[in-house]
């Protein structure tokens, strides 16, 4: 049985009110990058989304999360557990 659940979250950056909403399946975890398309997001707006687009080079730092080609620290992945409602966790980057 799949649960939805829709989440709305507004951001406020640098003056920007960005409005994203996502869908989220009732699944164990999932990687970034799969989170990133399932809610149509681009690397910058996932970047906001997460906390980091305050960041030099937020989108580009978040795509290469999203592509394994660095990892995030502890603090960030924290982070992104807890903004993604912890359909993304640790052990997703591994």
């Amino acid at each position: 049985m799949l649960l939805v659940i829709i989440a709305s979250i507004l951001i406020l950056k640098a003056n920007i009110i960005l409005l994203i909403s996502f869908k989220s399946v009732d699944i164990i975890a999932m990687k970034l990058e799969t989170f990133r398309v399932k809610n149509d997001l681009t690397y910058g707006k996932l970047a906001i989304f997460l906390g980091f687009g305050e960041k030099s080079n937020a989108a580009r730092l978040v795509h290469r999360w999203c592509k394994g080609e660095t990892l995030p620290t502890r603090k960030n992945i924290q982070q992104i557990k807890s903004r993604t409602l912890e359909k993304v966790t640790a052990n997703d980057f591994f």
